[in-house]
This record gives C-alpha cells, sequence and structure tokens, in this order.
C-alpha cells in the first residue's frame, strides 16, 4: 500500500520498506529518508533526536521506545520489539503523521510541522480570539517571527482576531480570508475556544471550538446537535454565546454528519433534508457553513491546521476524518495547551515556549 502522509509519501525507499522486507531499514543507514524518519519520531514521541539523516545509536533507542509504546512486534519470530523500520513501523508512522497529536508544543515543533507538511515557503495565520492572554501570546508569536526572518528559518506569521458574537456562517466567511491569506502550504493556528474528548475513550467522539465564545463548535460522532431532543429537552436552535462550556451538551455539526447510518435510517444530513423542521434547517445551515471552511482550505491547499485547544488530540479517529475533509495535516493536544497551563500557573515563561516552538534545532 502505498504511504499517505505528506511526509513519507513519493520517498522512494521509504515506500520500499513499506513492502519489501529487504529495503527495512537499519542502523547505518543514512539519507533523506532517515531525516524523515527521524522528524517522525520527534513529532510522534517527543523523541528530540536530531534530524541529520544518519541512523546511529540514538536513532535506534527512539525507535525501538516507538515500537514499544505501540507493541509492534512480529509475532511470528519475535518476542520484543527491534530498532528495525520494517513494514509495521513505517504503516504506523504514516498513519500517525496523517494526523499528529504531539504531546506539547515542543523543540522545533512548528518548523518540523513544516518539513512534514511539505512546505516550501509557508505563511503563518493565527486566528485569535481577543482574550488578553491569547491575543498576547499571538502577538509574541508574530513579534518573535519578525525578528528573527532575517537569521533563522522560520516562517512568517500574522495575526486574525476574532470578536464575539460571530455565528457558524461568519467564522466560514472569515477562514475563507484566513486560508486566503496563508496560501498554499500555509499553517493555521487557531486558537479559540475548547477542545473536548469521549470520556469512553471513543477515538470517534471529541470536540473542537472553530470560533470564539461558541461561535462554532463541531463534534466528533453521534453528538447531539441544535435543534435536537434528548430526555424530553430540546436543545436550542443556536448557542448562546454567554452559556458555559460545562453546561454545553450539544454542538453546530457532527463531522460525520454526512456519513451513511444503519438502515432503514440513511445520513443525519439525509435525515434532516427530508425532515423541513427548524432544527434540520439550522443543522443543514451550520453543515453548509463547515462545508465552506472544508472547500476554502482544500482550494487553497492548506499545509497544516494546529488546534490550540486541550485534549481534543485524544480524539483521533475524529481528526482523521477532519483532516480528510481539510485536505491538509492537523495538529492537536493530548492534554492542556500552552495557553490553558499559562493561565494555570505554569512555570514555562511565555517567550520561552515560543523560542522552544519556533527554533529548528
Amino acid at each position: 500500500m502505498a504511504l499517505l502522509s505528506r511526509l513519507f509519501r513519493g520517498d522512494a525507499k521509504l515506500e520500499a520498506a513499506a513492502v519489501n522486507d529487504a529495503a527495512h531499514i537499519v542502523q547505518g543507514a543514512a539519507g533523506d529518508h532517515v531525516a524523515k524518519i527521524q522528524t517522525a519520531l520527534n513529532l510522534l514521541d517527543g523523541a528530540a533526536i536530531a534530524s541529520d539523516g544518519f541512523y546511529g545509536a540514538q536513532t535506534a533507542t527512539a525507535v525501538r521506545a516507538y515500537k514499544e509504546k505501540r507493541r509492534i512486534v512480529n509475532l511470528s519470530y519475535q518476542t520484543k520489539p527491534d530498532d528495525i523500520v520494517g513494514k509495521m513501523t513505517i504503516a504506523a508512522m504514516d498513519t500517525g503523521m496523517r494526523t499528529l497529536v504531539p504531546h506539547s508544543l515542543s523543540v522545533n515543533f512548528l518548523l518540523s510541522a513544516t518539513l512534514a507538511s511539505g512546505m516550501q515557503t509557508p505563511s503563518t495565520v493565527i486566528v485569535t480570539e481577543t482574550e488578553p492572554d491569547s491575543v498576547k501570546w499571538a502577538e509574541q508569536v508574530v513579534e518573535f517571527c519578525d525578528k528573527k526572518k532575517s537569521s533563522l528559518p522560520i516562517m512568517p506569521a500574522s495575526m486574525v482576531k476574532v470578536a464575539n458574537g460571530k455565528t457558524p456562517a461568519q467564522m466560514a466567511d472569515l477562514y475563507k480570508k484566513v486560508a486566503a491569506q496563508a496560501g498554499a502550504g500555509g499553517c493555521i493556528i487557531i486558537s479559540v475556544g475548547h477542545g473536548g474528548q469521549s470520556p469512553a475513550g471513543d477515538e470517534d467522539v471529541g470536540m473542537v471550538d472553530l470560533g470564539p465564545s461558541n461561535a462554532f463548535k463541531v463534534a466528533g460522532r453521534n453528538t447531539l446537535l441544535v435543534g435536537e431532543e434528548l430526555g424530553g429537552k430540546r436543545r436550542p436552535l443556536t448557542i448562546p454565546p454567554t452559556m458555559k462550556n460545562d453546561d454545553i451538551d450539544f454542538f453546530h455539526t457532527d463531522v460525520f454528519y454526512a456519513d451513511p447510518k444503519p438502515p432503514p435510517r440513511q445520513s443525519r444530513k439525509k435525515d434532516d433534508e427530508a425532515s423541513g423542521s427548524d432544527g434540520a434547517k439550522a443543522r443543514l445551515a451550520n453543515w453548509q457553513a463547515y462545508l465552506d471552511i472544508c472547500a476554502a482550505f482544500k482550494k487553497e491547499r492548506i499545509g497544516l491546521v494546529v488546534l490550540m485547544t486541550c485534549v481534543v488530540g485524544n480524539a483521533p479517529g475524529m481528526l482523521r476524518k477532519m483532516a480528510s475533509q481539510w485536505g491538509c495535516d492537523i495538529f492537536a493536544y493530548k492534554r492542556l495547551s500552552g495557553l490553558v497551563r499559562q493561565a494555570m500557573g505554569a512555570s514555562e515563561p511565555s517567550s520561552q515556549r515560543i523560542r522552544k516552538a519556533l527554533i529548528r534545532c
């Protein structure tokens, strides 16, 4: 099977390693294909190894650790993972790179992300809410990039502040402009609202805000949407901007909304098209706003979207669906985001985090 991630696909040596035992990658190997494996280890596992293109002892240790965490073992002849990058390992890395969920914004994260997305001259646009800490963080990133662009290989950055009170359709219009601003291969950092995960660990269930103050709440599979009823209570057609996130159990749209359902149902979308109720009309309008965002990202060939919200990285099934709809890679947090850690009094200053995020080591 051909490799699909932007980092791996089209590399002859990695493609060969994915299908041919004789092409497995071992210690002593050197070249761009090894540098790509090292980049993947840094992004997927926080390995903190040099992407120097030489498969030495440190890379071997990182590969073994990667395989141990995921129990990548060929049981036909092995009892424990080795440090060889073969079919199973390449397949796991390729799948991981399709929707990357790093533990934090760590050393060389954004530059490694740039390389992973195949960008040549990327531009980064930060979509931020107007809350002071969020604006300050975005301003620091833009300022840092502006100061260092002449001496370091970092991407230029700009910021778009989003006022409260937007509708899903208005957010879609904003993202069309943001995507055009970022351009082909560009990076969009979405720093608004909240993220969520399934308490039961369902990979397809999660949520992410695409706008501030409940402007556009997008969820995963089988979640309650606006205008739907549960427990004898019908949810409103809109989500009030002042409603606290912990009190919200319904969303604007579901990324699986158009997917088929078991008979006799078709899909939530087709059910709503047949209904004609006010709730159905609201859900269809929200879905169209989401599709408009998808189309804008694909049209402009965005390379990467970074979700600066908490824990949504624990919904990889939902993120894989979004990545296919957006036509780009997605980076998301598995734990608290850097901004939340800062608000909670984290000891690491924000300027230091930005430096770690943007400097290629």
